[in-house]
């Protein structure tokens, strides 16, 4: 094994998780709104698939979904050339026509099966998934969730894109809750293989889990597996501190599964020595250089020690499956334990991923064996 440096070094798993606040309304017949970019095959798949008895996953903020002849269709549209912003062509190749009031639920995840039309899509393809009210009753009204980029709350631009038709005609500026925002969306093949918008991470909601040392838990964390061999040397948690007493541990553990996990590494975060207080960011600690074996679970956490409560987020997904979309896939499980002994409960099934990781500095490159290196090489 050659380790081999790259640079500054690389998060892992990135720390570039999707941030909910963006919503689309629909609540007028003809309004629509759309999520456009390119497919995107869970682990790159090729070869085409068929997508007409499959399905759409998405997921409605608040909704009113209660008097006919209210309806709604959804699926799959082409994009059209003109723009910007982009927009679909009008035309669905699949889709199913939700009538209320079935089908749509307020704040949930929806999954919505095909049952009209069909679509041969492949991995890349450029579509756009689009929800298009052809009737409306009483006052239903759909929100329909997506994404803020990671680090812009206020998205004016970019690609992938979302769209909102109103007022008969798509928005062609920036509105924040309707257009130029990131999708948030699965769609499932007729053979079950799923893909989403390219780079979009779906989640289903988002929080923090706020607690102390005297918590039960009082240690919380995340493991991976990294997908080869590589060295790391630091840790990282996306978080905060509730007050200046709000100190904690970041820790890292190899055979986190077993009843006696082992701990490789460990650095003290002291509110007093980080940014101010009740502000959730990214924390990062360097510790003593560590060797990853690829495909082998490993345990990054945080562990409350002050009297102080301190935050760590959380992304929670509607499927275990939806694993697939996060870099470390379907290995990665939240852990727990209290008072620093014993074996970790880990979740089952596993739809809690915690913001946090690791940085790697060096990657195996397959030569021969590295030079003698300290931190920070």
């Amino acid at each position: 094994m050659a380790l081999v440096p790259i640079g500054r070094g690389l998060f892992y798993p990135p720390f570039e998780s999707p941030v909910s606040g963006a919503v689309g309304v629909v609540d007028l017949a003809t309004e629509k709104f759309a999520m456009i970019g390119h497919l995107y095959f869970e682990g790159r798949q090729s070869g085409a698939k068929t997508f007409s008895t499959g399905s759409i996953q998405w997921r409605a903020g608040t909704a009113v979904w209660a008097t006919s002849p209210t309806a709604m269709d959804i699926g799959i549209q082409g994009v059209t050339a003109t723009g910007p912003i982009a927009r679909p062509n009008g035309t669905f190749t699949v889709k199913r026509t939700v009538s209320a009031p079935t089908g749509i639920v307020t704040s949930s995840w929806i999954t919505t099966v095909m049952n009209s039309g069909s679509a041969s899509l492949t991995h890349g393809d450029l579509i756009a998934v689009v929800w298009d009210m052809t009737a409306r009753a009483g006052s239903d009204s759909v929100q329909i969730t997506g994404q803020n980029p990671p680090y812009v709350a206020n998205l004016v631009g970019g690609f992938p894109i979302t769209n909102a038709y109103l007022s008969g005609a798509w928005q062609t500026t920036g509105s924040t809750g309707n257009a130029s925002k990131w999708p948030d969306v699965i769609l499932v093949m007729d053979d079950g293989t799923m893909g989403t918008i390219a780079p979009t991470i779906p989640f289903n909601s988002q929080g923090t889990e706020q607690f102390l040392s005297t918590t039960n838990p009082d240690e919380r964390g995340l493991v991976f597996q990294a997908p080869f061999d590589c060295t790391i040397d630091g840790l990282w948690a996306f978080g905060g501190f509730a007050d200046a007493n709000g100190d904690f541990n970041l820790k890292f553990y190899s055979n986190p599964t077993s009843g006696t996990p082992t701990q490789l590494g460990t650095v003290a975060v002291q509110a007093e020595q980080a940014g101010q207080t009740a502000n959730d960011s990214i924390i990062y600690k360097p510790i003593t250089p560590v060797n990853l074996t690829k495909n082998t679970d490993y345990l990054v956490t945080m562990e409350a020690t002050g009297s102080g409560n301190v935050r760590l987020a959380i992304t929670t997904l509607a499927s275990t499956d939806h694993r697939a979309f996060y870099p470390g896939s379907t290995t990665l499980k939240k852990a727990t334990r209290q008072n620093a002994t014993g074996a970790f409960a880990i979740e089952s099934p596993a739809v809690t991923i915690y913001r946090m990781g690791v940085m790697i500095s060096h990657v195996d490159d397959g030569g021969s064996p590295p030079p003698t290196y300290g931190l920070g090489v």
